[in-house]
């Protein structure tokens, strides 16, 4: 090889290597742009999923995430930046990529804030009763009230617990509706005496004999409740 044709060669190959830099440096500033945007929306899948999954199940997906029209926009412009131009720079030029990182955690925290709410509007239109302590309080303690209660307040505990954070698929979606119907479907027994309830609230420490009125008897025998009760003398 004479000496023309060996700095010709090593010319190429430095031109070559000058390429292949500039190749280098372009894939490192795309790995850059690719892991910002990387940190920013790497919640966006699941909180996708979480809204899809709850349409599918029948849950009215309230609100939406008002900063995904500008998410959108700053997508578009950049997408046909970088398909004229396929460099680094392209995607990085003007305001939009500053938009688009800014936004998109704004776009991930209102979906998941509609989802909760959706999930709590779906939770308060299954059932809406009132707390295990608060029906106690109004009713007669009765042996079928305290049965019915002691059901009711076991189904109350599991509906809370199903509600009080996202379901995670449709199974415990349906899972609430079902303790919700279950719920629904205990009854009290509201219509007690005043008297008979002022017996019964006393039979725990000794009810008098004077609260063993007539009609507190009659209710004792419609009951069959008469080998229930006895008199034990105060001592």
């Amino acid at each position: 090889m004479t000496l023309v044709e060996r700095t010709v060669a090593l010319r190429e190959r430095c031109a070559s290597l000058s390429t292949l830099g500039d190749r280098i440096e372009e894939a490192r500033k795309l790995a850059t742009r690719l892991e910002e945007l990387r940190g920013v929306a790497e919640k966006l899948p699941d909180s996708l999923k979480t809204i899809d999954m709850l349409a599918k199940a029948g849950v009215a997906v309230q609100g939406s995430a008002s900063s995904a029209a500008q998410v959108r926009n700053a997508i578009a412009k950049i997408k046909t930046r970088f398909a004229q131009a396929r460099e680094p720079d392209a995607l990085t030029k003007g305001q939009d990529w500053r938009v688009l990182i800014r936004e998109l955690p704004k776009v991930v925290g209102e979906l998941d804030q509609s989802a909760v709410e959706s999930w709590d509007t779906h939770a308060q239109q299954l059932f809406a009763g009132d707390s295990p302590s608060a029906i106690e309080r109004t009713l007669a303690p009765t042996d079928a009230n305290k049965a019915a209660l002691f059901k009711y307040r076991q189904a109350y505990e599991r509906y809370v617990r199903l509600r009080s954070s996202l379901p995670e698929g449709t199974e415990a979606v349906a899972g609430l509706a079902r303790v919700a119907q279950e719920l629904k479907s205990v009854k009290f027994d509201y219509n007690v005496p005043a008297s008979v309830r002022k017996f019964l609230e006393a039979l725990p420490a000794g009810a008098p004999l004077a609260l063993l009125t007539a009609e507190v008897r009659d209710w004792i025998d419609q009951k069959g409740l008469v080998e229930r009760y006895q008199v034990v003398a105060n001592r």
